[in-house]
């Protein structure tokens, strides 16, 4: 049978059985098991801005997006939206013990929020994060045209490049992450994060040929 949720809206799914969901409106991360009845808070998101830099903590926060990468089973991805129509902010709800059930940590507060990108703002425009093959990677761009990468296993944020504000941007990763392809309007570009020191990066100009998109067919 059909049991009403209320409601909600980015739902994902945590495992076969445990969905989570963003509560409309309020400041909540819902979560619900199938078969039971009603939802349970997750998370909330209040005071989250507390953990934003000090010039931004006056904003409250809209809850924009949830991602989950099953890869990485403990760990779910929030994007939150301040007042300026420009920036959102990315933060990682994590199970503070690994292998913990999300809804038995949902009982007893066994979660912990963190602020990742450095706490850098991120681009409102460009809500859809960008995730390597394996899930290491995120790239996101700044309200400021900087492309970012995220590290997930080291923690790290590695500023990638400067581009013109109202480029159209487009991301592809190389099915076995070893290559970021970056395109812009006469030219790609390829970054290689995993290297020691800066990333390598190769570029490849289009004389005459604006390219718009680009995707990986081999590794």
């Amino acid at each position: 049978s059909w049991s009403s949720l209320g409601p909600g809206r980015s739902p994902v799914w945590l495992d076969e059985q445990t969905i989570a969901y963003l509560n409309v409106p309020g400041q909540l991360i819902r979560i619900n098991r199938l078969g039971e009845e009603g939802a349970t808070t997750l998370f909330d998101a209040e005071n989250i801005n507390e953990l934003l830099p000090s010039n931004r903590q006056r904003f409250s926060l809209e809850l924009q997006k949830l991602l989950f990468d099953p890869d990485r089973p403990g760990t779910l991805l929030l994007l939150a939206s301040t007042g300026l129509s420009s920036e959102m902010f990315m933060f990682a709800i994590e199970l503070a013990e690994p292998g913990t059930d999300w809804v038995t940590a949902a009982n007893n507060d066994g979660l912990q929020a963190n602020l990742l990108f450095d706490g850098r703002s991120l681009s409102y425009s460009e809500p859809d994060v960008v995730f390597s093959a394996n899930g290491r990677w995120l790239t996101m761009r700044t309200p400021g045209g900087e492309i970012l990468l995220y590290d997930q296993d080291t923690r790290q944020t590695t500023s990638l490049v400067h581009t013109w504000v109202f480029s159209f941007l487009q991301y592809s990763w190389s099915p076995h992450d070893a290559w970021l392809a970056y395109i812009d309007s006469n030219y790609i570009e390829l970054i290689r994060p995993d290297t020691d020191g800066a990333p390598f990066r190769y570029f490849y100009f289009l004389d005459g040929i604006n390219c718009g998109f680009a995707s990986w067919v081999q590794p």
